[in-house]
């Protein structure tokens, strides 16, 4: 299946930016068609992900903390209550924390969301959580109470850190990107093992009777954050660079086992 990719250069890209920032700067503001930057809301401890629940008749926008809670955004205030508190479950030292969470396309009928977070021993961990009799506060203990995915690293950067539905022939996959374990050039090789789940795209049935991960892709150093295509079921990830070059793939929704080449390769760089 063809893969594209697009590597950018640290540099050039900064220079980029500078010069658009620059530009900018230098016309007058237009009379239309141009957004306004407004801060709805304060009162949020490292907010880095937000999230809406599929069927919401409340349109609710739900705030992951770094730090281990889920708020709540209503539209018009922050809810004073967590939706979810796990900071006592949760490393956030660094680049670890609470870095994502996905609600159950069927969450408007079953409750179900899970979310990703480093463990107090630094594991990767995936969780499954219920949302509570009332629909702003989730129970506070997973369901089962044991983490579906509980992954040892042996540094404490390298996260990955993203997780998404796909709906595949009626089957809700969760699917959850893994850094390749820290430090520097990957030195365990974990990014090319086929018995490492670091440095892959990972992905669950969760409606299966045991749900198991199954590997999807391998050969990626760090991709915090990437998207399906809600039209097409394509994928976007952006995998964090070592030294030299960032990158962007990109694969068609019928790519199978992709390998992306770290650390054989960064970029298009041997």
């Amino acid at each position: 299946m063809p893969m594209l990719k697009e590597f950018y250069p640290l540099r050039p890209v900064w220079l980029f930016f500078l010069f658009i920032l620059t530009a900018t700067a230098s016309y007058s503001q237009p009379d239309i068609g141009y957004m306004e930057l407004i801060e709805p809301t304060d009162g949020l401890s490292q907010p880095i992900e937000l999230v809406s629940a599929p069927g919401d008749p409340a349109g609710r926008l739900f705030i992951v903390q770094k730090t281990g809670q889920i708020r709540i955004w209503t539209g018009t205030a922050l809810l004073p209550t967590p939706f979810l508190d796990i900071s006592g479950l949760v490393e956030d030292n660094g680049e670890q924390g609470l870095l994502s969470m996905a609600f159950h396309p069927q969450y408007a009928s079953n409750g179900y969301f899970y979310v990703y977070y480093s463990a107090n021993n630094g594991n990767i961990t995936v969780a499954r959580y219920q949302v509570s009799g009332n629909p702003d506060i989730a129970n506070p203990v997973a369901t089962p109470a044991a983490p579906w995915v509980s992954i040892a690293k042996p540094f404490d950067n390298h996260n990955g850190g993203h997780l998404q539905f796909r709906v595949e022939g009626g089957v809700p996959y969760l699917y959850f990107a893994t850094g390749d374990g820290g430090s520097g050039n990957d030195p365990f090789n974990n990014a090319q093992n086929p018995a490492s789940l670091l440095g892959k795209m990972l992905r669950i049935n969760v409606d299966a009777p045991s749900p198991t991960v199954e590997s999807w892709g391998r050969g990626l150093r760090n991709p915090f954050r990437w998207s399906f295509d809600r039209s097409t079921g394509d994928i976007w990830i952006a995998d964090v660079g070592q030294g030299t070059r960032e990158e962007i793939d990109f694969l068609p929704a019928a790519t199978i086992n992709p390998n992306f080449g770290w650390p054989c390769r960064e970029g298009d760089l041997p």
